[in-house]
């Protein structure tokens, strides 16, 4: 089904854009667990990560926007929890969170590239050879799931940098679909989208 590397999709341009309702996503990965990780080809809204001083992701505005508004409009698809990596070391992940409804992790932006010169995150190896690059280079920077005490990461233009938690950046939002929705047509081309059986 998927064209992907060890069940990831690589490169400047894979075959891997998705349609549901209407709306592009993209697939991410292809999980052990059967399910597909997928993020949005659009950003629904832009939004400050915090009011406050709080940076974790769990009491986020962008959690509460993620999973209750943005789930209603999409709480028809075989949604389910799935990790999300907030810390890694090189190639494996240290620490994962698990939710419904997250956002890109630089993990996940790293490991989009073909490039082999892509060992530290901030390099412009990273950018090249990454499908995932093309967002914000096109729309303006978008936020992460990763942050430190004070900041919350970020991709601009391309790179992964860092951002103060009360900026209003673009928000894409990447869930989990479970393995009982099948794609049933399409070749993963933006013209020809993959298609699912159940939306």
């Amino acid at each position: 089904m998927l064209k992907a590397y060890n069940g990831i999709y690589k490169g400047k341009n894979p075959d891997n854009y998705l349609k549901i309702n209407n709306k592009l996503w993209r697939i991410i990965s292809h999980n052990q667990d059967g399910s597909i990780k997928i993020i949005s080809t659009e950003s629904p809204e832009k939004l400050a990560w915090t009011s406050n001083t709080d940076t974790n992701f769990t009491s986020s505005n962008i959690n509460t926007y993620l999973n209750k508004t943005f789930y209603n409009s999409v709480n028809n698809l075989a949604i389910k929890k799935s990790d999300f990596c907030l810390n890694y070391n090189k190639e494996n992940c240290q620490q994962k969170i698990k939710v419904t409804i997250g956002l890109l992790t630089t993990y996940d932006y790293l490991n989009a590239s073909n490039n082999a010169n892509c060992k530290i995150d901030t390099i412009q190896a990273c950018k090249d050879g990454n499908y995932l690059s093309d967002f914000s280079i096109e729309n303006g920077p978008e936020y992460t799931m990763n942050y430190t005490k004070n900041e919350i990461y970020i991709i601009k233009d391309g790179l992964i940098g860092t951002a103060n938690p009360h900026e209003i950046l673009n928000i894409r939002p990447v869930l989990a679909i479970s393995k009982t929705a099948k794609i049933i047509g399409g070749s993963g081309t933006k013209d020809n989208p993959y298609i699912l059986n159940e939306v």
